[in-house]
């Protein structure tokens, strides 16, 4: 996948799981940027919130098969990721992420939409640190049959973009 890719997808794709917690109840502005595979993607809410996220995409159909959002988490340097994978998931098995030899499992999922099922899993600093140094990761599922499904994630731009999201929320809770 490439940078036109992903900024295409943030160009038609408006749905985001965490900044639709956000109450739109007042004006809000969003902002996306591009790194590489991955986007960056901010709401100026009354408490505002980043996210970087990366869409997998069937280059046959063009068809959406896989999210990943990652944001920082309530605690300081805490993070979370929010995954949606296809329909059809095998729902006990959850969902896990693995880069290099650090691993990460949802304990389950979260819910289903026509979009996908949804989990979220809790990324500890050590697993941001080998997000950056790596070059790819797998998502992993396991489907109907309970057969194993990798799917291969760049991390080409995560630092960058990782980076961006930290300087981004820094700068608008500076502003209020």
């Amino acid at each position: 996948m490439n940078g036109i890719i992903i900024k295409r997808i943030l160009q038609i794709i408006d749905f985001s799981p965490l900044l639709i917690t956000h109450s739109y109840s007042h004006a809000v502005e969003t902002s996306t940027r591009s790194f590489d595979d991955w986007g960056l993607r901010c709401s100026t809410a009354a408490s505002p919130i980043c996210e970087i996220s990366q869409s997998m995409v069937n280059k046959k159909s063009m068809k959406k098969i896989l999210d990943l959002f990652v944001t920082v988490g309530e605690k300081k340097n805490s993070y979370r990721a929010r995954v949606i994978v296809p329909l059809g998931a095998w729902l006990q098995q959850g969902v896990t992420l693995s880069v290099g030899d650090r691993r990460v499992r949802s304990s389950g999922y979260l819910y289903c939409l026509p979009v996908g099922c949804v989990a979220d899993l809790t990324l500890s600093s050590d697993m941001i640190t080998a997000m950056k140094k790596a070059n790819d990761g797998f998502i992993i599922i396991a489907d109907l049959k309970q057969q194993q499904i990798n799917f291969k994630i760049s991390l080409k731009g995560f630092t960058k973009a990782f980076n961006g999201m930290r300087d981004k929320i820094s700068a608008l809770t500076s502003k209020k």
